[in-house]
């Protein structure tokens, strides 16, 4: 199950979801290299990914930044307004 980050903790020890099984975070828009944050190595990940749809290693998901269904010029752009608000 996809929760919130800030609301991991919260989940595990709540009923009925603490024996849920797997709880984690949502995938971050846009961070397509899993680091933690949005950041110009996503744009390279996005591109690698534009190039090679199977490369491995990748969130796919993330690098979906802009929910479009594929992984594409757009969501660089959608990256690149991510970082210019430090979201």
């Amino acid at each position: 199950m996809y929760v919130l980050a800030s609301a991991i903790d919260d989940y595990k020890s709540a009923e009925p979801w603490k024996n849920f099984g797997a709880i984690l975070p949502l995938p971050l828009a846009g961070d397509a290299n899993d680091s933690g944050a949005v950041e110009i190595g996503d744009i390279t990940s996005v591109l690698t990914l534009m190039a090679n749809p199977d490369a491995l290693g990748y969130n796919n998901k993330a690098a979906d930044a802009n929910q479009s269904g594929e992984i594409e010029i757009g969501d660089i752009t959608t990256i690149l307004t991510i970082m210019a608000n430090g979201e």
